[in-house]
């Protein structure tokens, strides 16, 4: 079934959202952000304007070429946290001004994407051109819906994404709105609580919890997961390296897991990650804390568990306010050694700082709350 609906930005000035209502629109997509620490002039009157009157509202964020991806995630969230929308958030990218390869621009949307879900807990939809979609964006991105601008035509080409969406002109014409305006199809895969991504939906079978409790137990491994049985040749599910563990990853593990004689349980474990690494060796925490440094760019080393000047190095100074992975596998850590910073929630605050002061103190290093070289290659026990 198709959904009329517009995205609009600062460029479509004040709109009368009772008189686009009446024009047959259920569903309007507003900017939000473009890049970092910018947040379009008109977010809130266009909110203010349109909540409880549109049916369907959303936000999108206009992808820089210039900026951190993982920033700009930060500040989308930020903008649109607290409001009420029932459309999945969407990343707009259109535009390849440094003459990035397909992958690179992948890796930028991806960690967008990853960001963002951390923060919010929500997937996002894509919004593309046609061509640039096709040729700019590579497989791994296209599990997620993909809404699609091609005009003058009554479906836009083939991208390789699931069609959510069909941007059909950008000279619409719209009672309440002076000038153009952008109107669009969408479909039911717009909307939050739908997905594209192979899960297991509405299928309440014993498989479902399998696959529930295998989800569970890998937790925030998944994406290191799947690439490591991408790279064994098992394919879950021809979605990539995602972050969302569906059927298609369960079933590539459990066949891994027999292939390589281990407990066939779905349940990725220390053994099996020694498996795909092809290592018995090492510790696992310095496994995890070596991926996570290279995925977020701080290192580029091999990831054996193996603690040496490398993965010192690839170590990024942190200190109170800071967020994500790394914070909590240094919470993790700690609290293993006996240093309670008060949960491993991936945030450095008070009991953090208190947890790596003690631990400071204990080793004889200046005890001032920043982990640092020092800190780390204690931590590190280098």
């Amino acid at each position: 079934m198709k959904i009329k609906g517009i995205d609009v930005s600062s460029h479509n000035g004040t709109i009368d959202f009772e008189s686009v209502k009446n024009s047959g629109v259920e569903v309007v997509i507003i900017k939000a952000t473009e890049g970092v620490d910018f947040v379009d002039d008109l977010l809130s009157q266009h909110y203010n304007g349109a909540n409880g009157v549109i049916p369907h509202i959303g936000f999108y964020h206009f992808m820089s070429e210039k900026t951190d991806p993982s920033q700009q995630a930060e500040d989308f969230y930020n903008a649109i946290k607290g409001k009420n929308y029932d459309v999945k958030p969407c990343l707009d990218i259109e535009v390849n001004n440094y003459g990035r390869s397909a992958s690179e621009i992948t890796d930028r949307c991806l960690a967008f994407i990853n960001r963002f879900r951390e923060l919010s807990g929500q997937e996002v939809i894509i919004y593309t051109g046609g061509y640039f979609g096709r040729d700019n964006l590579d497989s791994r991105v296209k599990c997620y819906g993909g809404w699609i601008a091609h005009y003058g035509v009554d479906s836009p080409m083939e991208t390789g994404f699931p069609l959510v969406g069909h941007q059909y002109t950008e000279s619409g014409s719209l009672s309440g709105i002076d000038g153009n305006v952008d109107i669009n199809n969408f479909y039911e895969g717009i909307f939050l609580g739908s997905s594209y991504s192979g899960d297991i939906s509405g299928n309440n079978n014993s498989e479902e919890s399998l696959v529930d409790k295998a989800r569970e137990f890998v937790g925030s491994r998944c994406s290191e997961l799947q690439q490591l049985l991408i790279n064994k040749g098992y394919d879950c599910g021809g979605c990539g390296a995602d972050g969302k563990f569906g059927q298609g990853t369960y079933n590539s593990l459990i066949q891994f897991q027999k292939d390589n004689g281990l407990v066939a349980d779905g349940l990725a474990g220390e053994q099996t990650f020694n498996a795909l690494y092809n290592n018995s060796n090492g510790d696992d925490w310095v496994r995890r804390l070596q991926q996570e440094c290279n995925s977020q760019r701080f290192s580029n080393q091999i990831v054996d568990g193996i603690a040496g000047e490398n993965t010192l190095n690839g170590c990024p100074t942190i200190r109170q306010g800071a967020s994500g992975n790394i914070t909590r596998l240094l919470q993790e850590k700690l609290n293993n050694l006996g240093y309670d910073t008060n949960g491993a929630d991936g945030i450095f605050g008070t009991g953090t700082y208190n947890a790596v002061l003690n631990f400071q103190r204990d080793h004889q290093l200046g005890a001032d709350g920043i982990v640092g070289e020092n800190t780390w290659r204690e931590l590190l026990e280098m």
